[in-house]
């Protein structure tokens, strides 16, 4: 949620991160509005984590910054509840 990650450990498609989480699903919720952590930034992120094969689903919100949890609190539960569900 809003996340954040040091680039470093994500360039690599074989690195720490990809390695530790390519068998396991991985789900990223961000407002699209965030400028503490800007699209731009996510994006190259979630290049990262597509190239290293991470199993990846994204749910943006396009009008919420990075308080979102607060904004959309109801919605982003039931997001991840049934997303949670999903993964069986």
């Amino acid at each position: 949620i809003s996340p954040g990650m040091p680039s470093e450990i994500m360039f690599e498609p074989d690195g720490p991160f990809n390695s530790a989480w390519r068998d396991r699903p991985v789900l990223l919720i961000h407002g699209e509005q965030d400028l503490r952590m800007p699209m731009t930034y996510l994006n190259q992120h979630i290049g990262f984590m597509e190239s290293g094969g991470l199993n990846l689903a994204t749910k943006l919100y396009p009008a919420e910054d990075h308080f979102l949890f607060f904004a959309q609190r109801d919605d982003m539960l039931n997001t991840i509840t049934t997303w949670i569900e999903e993964q069986g």
